[in-house]
């Protein structure tokens, strides 16, 4: 408890890491750290971008991941905080779950969907190499049922024994595999159909040219 030198009494998520330290986090505290009877806290004071913590992943070099409700995520590795946020590419600054696929991604559930983001554009914002990230997400256009993934008590999403991401949604769990997705790398043929200038069709084959004083431009096109 609190008494004791922790942040907050209203822990949400709770895990031990690869050195035997136990890891919190907390619903206004932030993060506590402890290692023997050694308690460390991690705050805003710290660079926390939150202290509403709902999710802790630990990656294979160490690096501590941890998810925030309003924060985004931040990235903590020897010391040194990194928050990512929607203002930088983030899907979303609610997060409930973090979770590792194994094949260089982090999934992430969160208040307005799952989303995922390579680690190596988390690596180089991080190293100031990159500005933003790309966040890639799932909804019901790409097959799952329609309603809000849930989050804020643990765990809320989990990662198998075969390498899928499950999460909890109001319309039950949902389950993708990260070894079957299909990414689209070469960018579709566009065709015009139809040009009509002026409220007038124009030809629209070949190099166009059109006269001084245009106005209205209209592409139709496939």
């Amino acid at each position: 408890v609190s008494s004791t030198g922790l942040t907050s009494d209203d822990v949400r998520v709770i895990g031990e890491a690869r050195d035997g330290a136990i890891w919190g986090g907390t619903y206004g505290g932030g993060v506590w750290r402890i290692a023997g009877d050694k308690v460390t806290t991690i705050t805003r004071r710290d660079g926390l971008s939150n202290g509403n913590v709902l999710a802790l992943l630990e990656d294979a070099d160490g690096t501590m991941w941890i998810g925030t409700n309003g924060g985004g995520l931040n990235r903590l590795r020897n010391g040194r905080i990194t928050v990512y946020t929607k203002n930088v590419g983030l899907f979303s600054d609610g997060l409930f779950q973090i979770l590792d696929d194994a094949r260089g991604s982090l999934w992430m559930g969160s208040n307005a969907g799952v989303f995922r983001v390579a680690h190596t554009e988390l690596e180089d914002f991080a190293n100031g190499r990159r500005r933003e990230v790309t966040s890639v997400s799932f909804t019901s256009a790409d097959g799952l049922r329609p309603g809000s993934v849930l989050g804020g008590a643990q765990p809320a999403g989990w990662t198998d024994t075969l390498g899928r991401v499950w999460f909890p949604t109001v319309a039950g769990a949902a389950l993708i595999d990260p070894a079957r997705l299909v990414r689209n790398t070469v960018a579709p043929q566009v065709h015009i159909e139809r040009m009509v200038v002026d409220r007038r069709e124009w030809p629209a084959d070949g190099q166009v040219t059109l006269p001084p004083g245009t106005r209205e431009v209209e592409f139709h096109y496939t």
